[in-house]
């Protein structure tokens, strides 16, 4: 008997819930100590509430996935492909936060999915999430906005937290480095002692991937704790985990080994790698070692006694730098390392495994390594090392198939394609862990990437010329959206000019009107040129001779807050300037900006800003000491502290001229038009001929612009083998280039509204 339905379109004896048809169940957590059983036992009640059920094979979990993992959870990808295909008409959740978005925009985009799907989303309190009612948006916008500050209130806790933590030299996690056991011991002895004076309760010995062993230190037998994230539980009120020598010797002696070896031996990183591997050591994951694993061996102040935590940055919404918590986006969860300055570090836990002279040449040796990319080994594949897998940060690499298209396809490619797969889920698939792995098969063909190279090149090429002749963008101009791409240099070019202009304002008025005079005589001539009314001419100057500043993207909002007289400003044709650095010239610099660098070397003068500096400051303490000794009458003392806030300010502006900026401002140029030629010589080879001298010029002309390639994937759904079966597919392209900022392209424009905290401004 089909169920009856109320006024508002609500089936009838399930609690004014629209229960028909099929259903589906998710459960989600983010880390180990959330219960799934407790999601689950909360689903069956609201099921049996309403006298509904779900299917064996309609429940869903993601177990160690974050909320705003969204694009990329396995189970929740499924879950949305099933509804897509109208086989789910409503899904259940412990609570909306389960359900696992990063905020309020993206929610909202999930729910008009599920919405135009014809599917409900309802928690176990019996809300309906996907209800068209005004207050339910409202209500959706403002629970997403609340989970996305949740979120980040929980990253500026934990990673205070953590801080305190490792300050006390208690371990926060990662891998356990050779020679190394991870040890308990009592909170109430004291966090500041060394382990000697601590009672060990027990500790743990890595005996390989996911394989531990409890050790007690009265002889008891030991227990085995292997399989992922099954770490012995401890009571972090009163009982605290360190690292600690390992209670086998051989291991001590070996990582010691691996010091005195790299310190006294013409060996490279790779070779001890080799060694290791050969005689049975495993590293901290369990894995052969690397050279990479190698190198992050031998700068662990672990080996000198002191637990080091923050050498790297892996937070999502802040970074600890400065003593504290700074808000600074990573949704991407790069790694990228911190200031040594910013390592936290405890005292020391034990006496050094390390004597300090081993150290010393060891870090020595590292310091003084040349680090370059390393050209592929194939050189049909030249992108091999540059690319990698958003999802976990790790390289793509070769993988195993290699597709022969025999007829042309629509793009006209034909011959072999290459395809570029995750690492990690490659080594999960070799190592079979492969249900344990987060990654699906995210896979990529090289000729997919070229279009995307191809275009950033040709974009970027175009906007560097832009900037160094000096020409406007058309609003409507296709790189008008390219505006910020290789901000970071322009933009800090753009202020150094502006203090430049500003301090020739200010302390050469004489001098700089007269260029200004000069300068605006040749716009004028330049303007009766255009016309056709200059000596008799009948047509416009050769092109670039009076290019106009005015029109280079953000020097008009610059000019005008240095000057205002500096509206008018144009470069003069080449060869017109003649108090100029030498060297600005060859550097292809504008004129006038050349004549304002010559004018501001003429005049810097570092020993008098000193002077001034010093005159400022004996002032200032002056009317500081003399502070104290006011009467307690409010208008004069407010007058003192206005007096004294303007000495103050005008010090910190005498202490920003110190430094050079004809000097600084010449560097940046230099690297706009480095980067310029170097996106020339790179467009060039990638129309180069495919032979095997021209892909490894390809290669090495490419990674001089490019630095990183990351390719973002979103689940399909999808399961089976074939190339129609895919279960990962390619979402956004971020290139990552040596100088300037990523530029980003997004492959769907539908799911464009995922990745927008993700992109730089367009």
């Amino acid at each position: 008997m089909s169920p009856s339905y109320n006024r508002n379109g609500h089936a009838n004896g399930s609690g004014g819930l629209d229960l028909t048809g099929a259903g589906a169940a998710y459960v989600r957590v983010s880390d180990d100590e959330q219960d799934t059983e407790r999601q689950h036992a909360a689903v069956r009640a609201f099921l049996k509430r309403h006298g509904a059920s779900v299917a064996d094979g309609r429940w869903f979990a993601d177990e160690g996935w974050a909320r705003d993992k969204a694009a990329v959870r396995p189970a929740f990808n499924r879950l949305l492909g099933l509804a897509e295909a109208g086989k789910v008409r409503w899904i259940v959740v412990a609570e909306r936060d389960r359900f696992g978005t990063t905020d309020a925009d993206e929610f909202v985009h999930y729910r008009y999915l599920l919405r135009r799907w014809g599917c409900r989303l309802y928690d176990v309190a019996g809300t309906e999430w996907t209800r068209k009612d005004t207050a339910t948006v409202i209500i959706a916008a403002f629970e997403g906005d609340k989970s996305e500050k949740e979120q980040h209130d929980t990253s500026h806790r934990v990673l205070s937290g953590k801080a305190g933590y490792a300050r006390d030299g208690q371990w926060q996690g990662g891998p356990v480095r050779l020679g190394f056991d991870v040890a308990c011991y009592p909170k109430e002895t004291g966090t500041q002692k060394p382990n000697s004076e601590l009672n060990e309760l027990w500790r743990v010995v890595v005996e390989g991937r996911d394989k531990r062993l409890k050790v007690y230190p009265d002889g008891r037998d030991p227990e085995s704790f292997d399989g992922p994230n099954n770490f012995p539980l401890f009571n972090p009120k009163t009982e605290m985990l360190r690292l600690t020598p390992s209670i086998d010797q051989a291991k001590v002696g070996v990582a010691v080994s691996v010091f005195e070896r790299y310190a006294n031996e013409s060996i490279n990183l790779t070779a001890l790698a080799h060694w290791l591997n050969r005689h049975g050591w495993r590293n901290g994951w369990g894995g052969h070692f690397t050279g990479q694993h190698v190198e992050d061996l031998l700068s662990d102040p672990i080996y000198l006694g002191y637990y080091t935590w923050n050498k790297n940055h892996h937070g999502k919404f802040h970074r600890f730098t400065d003593g504290q918590a700074v808000p600074e986006l990573n949704y991407k969860e790069k790694v990228s390392p911190n200031k040594r300055a910013d390592w936290v570090q405890s005292h020391r836990l034990f006496e050094p495994l390390v004597d300090r002279g081993t150290w010393a040449r060891v870090e020595q040796k590292l310091e003084g390594r040349e680090r370059r990319t390393p050209a592929p080994r194939s050189v049909a594949l030249y992108l091999a090392g540059l690319v990698y897998c958003a999802n976990c940060g790790c390289r793509m690499v070769a993988g195993p198939h290699r597709k022969e298209v025999k007829r042309p396809r629509k793009d006209g490619h034909t011959g072999v394609r290459f395809e570029y797969v995750c690492g990690t889920y490659q080594k999960a698939v070799r190592e079979k862990w492969r249900r344990d792995c987060k990654c699906l098969r995210n896979g990529v063909f090289q000729d997919e990437l070229e279009r995307y190279i191809d275009r950033y090149l040709e974009e970027t090429g175009h906007r560097l010329e832009l900037f160094t002749r000096g020409a406007g963008v058309a609003p409507d101009a296709p790189t008008d959206r390219l505006q910020g791409q290789e901000g970071t240099t322009w933009k800090a070019f753009l202020d150094g000019f502006q203090r430049v202009t500003e301090y020739l304002a200010q302390h050469h008025p004489d001098d700089y009107t007269a260029l200004l005079a000069e300068d605006a005589r040749v716009a004028a001539e330049d303007e009766r040129a255009m016309m056709g009314d200059a000596d008799g001419a009948d047509g416009p100057p050769a092109p670039g001779r009076y290019a106009r500043l005015t029109d280079i993207p953000g020097f008009r909002e610059a000019a005008e807050r240095g000057r205002e007289a500096l509206d008018r400003a144009t470069r003069r044709g080449k060869g017109e300037t003649t108090d100029v650095q030498p060297g600005d010239e060859a550097l292809g610099m504008p004129d006038f900006i050349a004549a304002c660098l010559s004018l501001y070397r003429a005049h810097f003068d570092p020993e008098g800003l000193r002077a001034e500096i010093e005159r400022e400051d004996a002032e200032l303490a002056e009317l500081t000491e003399g502070w104290r000794d006011l009467p307690k009458i409010p208008l004069v003392r407010q007058q003192a502290e206005k007096r004294m806030a303007e000495k103050a300010k005008r010090i910190e502006e005498l202490r920003a001229q110190q430094q050079d900026d004809s000097a600084v401002l010449a560097a940046q140029w230099r690297e706009i038009n480095d980067l310029q030629l170097a996106v020339a010589d790179a467009k060039l080879a990638m129309r180069s001929e495919a032979g095997e001298r021209a892909l490894r010029v390809r290669a090495e002309k490419l990674r001089a612009v490019i630095e990183r390639i990351e390719c973002t994937f979103t689940a399909t759904g999808k399961t089976g083998s074939g190339w129609g079966m895919k279960n990962s597919e390619l979402a956004m392209v971020a290139i990552y280039p040596v100088a300037g900022d990523p530029r980003y392209f997004s492959v769907d424009r539908e799911s464009i509204l995922l990745w927008t905290r993700a992109t730089s401004p367009m």
